[in-house]
This record gives C-alpha cells, sequence and structure tokens, in this order.
C-alpha cells in the first residue's frame, strides 16, 4: 500500500510572497520564463511534484510492487508462487484461497508461524506430529493429503486479488479434483465455498448466488467421478468440507474451535472410508466436458 503524500504550506519561498505584495498583478503576467523557470510559482510546484512522483516509485521499487489494472490488484514481483503437493486418490485435499507473503517467500504452504494449519492438522489426528511448513511435500506420500490453492499468485492481503482471477481459480480446481480424484476437498476458509458455490451452482439456483453464504462443516454438493477416473483412484465421488481460516489474524473462531473443526473433517473422512458415509441427499455437480477434458490432459 502507497504512503499519502502530504503537502507542506512551508515549502513556499519567501521571495514569491514579497514579490505578490510587491506588485499583485505580477503573477498573472504571462511569459514563457514564467512558466519554465524553477524559480516560479509554477516551477517549484512541479518539482514537488516530480519529488513526490519519485518517492512513490522508490517505494514501489523497494516493494518489490507493481500494479495491474485495478489499484487493488497488486503483483509482487519478488513473492514466488507455491506449487502444489498432489497425488491421485488422496484421503482429504485442502485448498486455500492463494499463497500468502511468507508462504510465498519460503515457498511452502502456510509457512506464517502465526497460522494454525500445522498445529490443527495434528490435534486433530491427521499427523502424529507437528509438521513444519517445509515438510509440506511429505503429506501426500506418508499421510495421504494434498495440498493446493485456489489463486497460485502470492499476496500479502487477500483484498489484493480479484474477483476475476478468484472465479478463474474454480475451473482450474475443478480439473484438479477431476484428475486426482480425492474423497474429500476441504477448503481453508470459508469465502472460498462461496466462491466456489457461486460458479458451480445449477442454473435454477442462479437467483440465489449471491444469498448464499457457507458455514463450516460439510457442503451441499459433490463431484461424481466417471468409472474410469473412479476406478483407478479408487474413489467414486468427491465430497466437499469448509473450515475457517486458520490464519492467526482470524479471531472470529479460536485455535480448539479451528481444531475441532478439523476433527469434525477427519470424521466424515473415516465414515467414508468405512463406506457409512450416506451421500445420497448431496447434489451433484454437473462438470463441462470440456474441463475435464482438459483436466485429464494438464498436469
Amino acid at each position: 500500500m502507497e504512503d499519502d503524500a502530504e503537502t507542506n504550506p512551508s515549502d513556499s519561498p519567501e521571495g514569491s510572497t514579497h514579490i505578490a505584495r510587491a506588485n499583485p498583478f505580477l503573477r498573472f503576467a504571462f511569459t514563457p520564463a514564467d512558466i519554465s523557470t524553477p524559480n516560479s510559482p509554477l516551477g517549484k510546484r512541479k518539482q514537488r511534484d516530480n519529488l513526490l512522483a519519485n518517492a512513490t516509485a522508490d517505494k514501489r521499487a523497494k516493494k518489490g510492487l507493481s500494479v495491474s489494472g485495478s489499484k487493488r490488484v497488486k503483483v509482487y514481483d519478488h513473492l514466488q508462487e507455491v506449487g502444489d503437493h498432489l497425488a491421485h486418490g488422496l484421503d482429504v485435499i485442502f485448498c486455500g484461497i492463494n499463497p500468502g507473503q511468507q508462504s510465498a517467500e519460503i515457498g511452502h504452504h502456510y509457512g506464517n508461524p502465526t497460522n494454525h494449519f500445522w498445529s490443527c492438522l495434528h490435534e486433530s489426528g491427521f499427523t502424529p506430529r507437528k509438521l513444519d511448513p517445509r515438510e509440506d511435500f511429505k503429506l501426500p506420500r506418508e499421510f495421504c493429503i494434498g495440498l493446493t490453492n485456489l489463486t497460485s499468485r502470492p499476496t500479502i492481503e487477500q483484498s489484493e486479488l480479484s474477483k476475476v482471477e478468484q472465479a478463474a481459480g474454480v475451473s482450474t480446481l475443478l480439473e484438479k479434483i477431476t484428475k486426482f480424484a480425492p474423497r474429500i476437498v476441504c477448503f481453508v476458509g470459508l469465502g472460498i465455498a462461496d466462491i466456489v458455490k457461486a460458479e458451480v451452482a445449477p442454473p435454477k439456483r442462479v437467483g440465489n448466488r449471491a444469498k448464499y453464504k457457507a458455514e463450516v462443516g460439510l457442503q451441499p454438493y459433490k463431484v461424481v467421478h466417471s468409472q474410469t477416473i473412479g476406478s483407478a483412484a479408487g474413489v467414486s465421488e468427491t465430497l466437499f468440507f469448509a473450515v475457517s481460516s486458520t490464519s492467526g489474524r482470524v479471531v472470529r473462531y479460536q485455535k480448539g474451535d479451528k481444531i475441532q473443526q478439523f476433527k469434525d473433517l477427519r470424521h466424515v473422512l473415516l465414515q467414508v472410508k468405512d463406506k457409512t458415509f450416506d451421500s445420497s441427499q448431496i447434489t451433484s455437480i454437473l462438470l463441462h466436458r470440456e474441463a475435464v477434458r482438459s483436466g485429464s490432459k494438464s498436469q
């Protein structure tokens, strides 16, 4: 975020005030010198404007920041994307909104020390110990858990993502689900569930999209896989679950609440694996064939 520049009235030189008092009509005289000379009031104003512009550019360069389109859509050139950790037939794929600053700086998911994700994962029983963010690559192989994001572009604040790119991330997410066929996709943040719901809602519910607000827990839709994909992964359908953001800055839910949400997720997972979970009342998402085909070819 750029700092607002302040204008200081004391920047005006005393000499110009003295001249205006001696001859009040002098400032209306139109000569090339009055426009271009540095000592004229207009010249002084131009100098201040140039200094402010240069200072703003310097601040932006130091932050590695560039602005694309809307002022709220900021691109941080020094932050790199954080890669997915996925495999076929995982128990759960956790989907965040996008990599934050510290995650992008270290190249691993949920890298901020104040983020509760790794604690929630351990204390809910998904992992036997609390993993370090730099161990995120171990999740698919050792714990049957995957990690991805709705939007790959890292930012310092979530508000710096445009609504367009967040919505565009839904089709990419569905492609990953179609290819890897996890048992459950868990949104780490209720806002992600809202975005996905708005994009995959059946046509008859278009008018209700704006009124829909996701809640913690099982979501009212699922993806049913084809026999080919389902047989290969051993999974016939993918359910959707949502937990609150694990960011330490989210205080609506305390850490204990977040751990309980992860425990509820694990309870559903165990029912699914034991084939005791009844999903017959959950609406199936109809994926576009084009998305399915592109998903099977990509990655």
